[in-house]
């Protein structure tokens, strides 16, 4: 077996054709647009409130967002045209094909699981009390997300656990405070959650792939429009006490 067999890209092999090429960005293009956004709010939500906390999340919504931005570069650039010509006896064909860069989707897509992994283990600092040693935690984020090339499942597991444990943070924080913002975003990372869920078995089902998209896309969106309104609120605030 070729070693480069490990390295097949599981957009090509889980989703059906009609999701590929630009279908498949529009998606990845999406949700990197709504993470950067989320984290510019979260940036305007430290600049309102000073809560060191806004600028962590801040950051990890940012390094999501490179990640994907990582993954929609990979996607667009590994495949490249080869041209060749064949000689049959007084005719010359040339014949172009497109080929892809194992090496170059090896790197992108490391860059994007590494980024996202690191991206909710921040994410989960911002919002816990854990003191957890942060040394090991790289180290782990690191051998997982090498481990996540020879088999990408690994990954999404990963990601499940990490987004899971933040979801039960906000459940259990719902039922202290009871309050809508809270609810949404505990919505939010279920979401994120159940499509982790989904990739896993995604393998050889198209539909299923493309469903796992859909609702992660969908969490992310979610988490956006409860930061809106969530500088929305601080900004009233702010004019409110300027006016007294």
């Amino acid at each position: 077996m070729d070693f480069r067999d490990f390295y097949k890209m599981p957009t090509l092999e889980f989703v059906p054709q009609w999701f590929n090429g630009y279908s498949f960005v529009i998606f990845e293009f999406f949700s990197a647009i709504v993470l950067m956004l989320i984290a510019a709010y979260s940036y305007k939500c430290y600049k309102f409130t000073d809560n060191i906390k806004n600028k962590r999340l801040a950051t990890a919504f940012f390094l999501m967002g490179l990640g994907f931005i990582s993954k929609i570069s990979t996607n667009i650039i590994i495949h490249y045209t080869f041209v060749e010509t064949i000689n049959f006896g007084f005719f010359n064909f040339i014949v172009s094909t497109v080929k892809s860069s194992d090496i170059l989707f090896t790197i992108g897509y490391f860059f994007y699981r590494l980024l996202i992994l690191f991206g909710l283990y921040v994410f989960y600092l911002a919002i816990s009390d854990s003191k957890e040693n942060i040394l090991f935690m790289t180290y782990f984020i690191i051998i997982t997300t090498i481990f996540s090339s020879f088999a990408h499942y690994v990954f999404h597991m990963t990601v499940l656990i990490l987004a899971g444990t933040i979801t039960g943070l906000y459940y259990k924080n719902y039922l202290k405070k009871k309050t809508k913002r809270i609810m949404l975003i505990f919505t939010s990372f279920l979401l994120i959650t159940i499509a982790q869920a989904f990739f896993i078995f995604s393998i050889g089902k198209h539909n299923i792939y493309v469903v796992s998209e859909i609702i992660q896309l969908t969490g992310f969106i979610l988490l956006l429009y409860t930061f809106i309104k969530t500088i929305g609120k601080n900004a009233k605030k702010k004019q409110n006490r300027n006016n007294k």
